[in-house]
């Protein structure tokens, strides 16, 4: 009787927490998606004549390929 008693703030505490973790899950999620939003496009020439276009994101960490197509 006495380990039945102890066991069950164990499992409600082990619960709390598991609760807690899937509540904050999707809002750690949702900052690694805002990352790439894109801010800006600027479409340029320097002084050779060649055309160079700038793209600006919300994060500085984030990477862009472009390709010709």
């Amino acid at each position: 009787m006495r380990q039945g008693l102890t066991r069950t703030p164990r499992m409600l505490t082990g619960l709390f927490s598991l609760w807690l973790f899937l509540l904050l899950a999707p809002l750690a999620a949702a900052e690694d998606v805002q990352s790439n939003a894109l801010k800006s496009i600027d479409f340029r020439t320097n002084k050779s004549k060649d055309a160079v276009i700038v793209v600006e994101l919300a994060s500085p960490a984030a990477i862009v390929d472009v390709k010709r197509v």
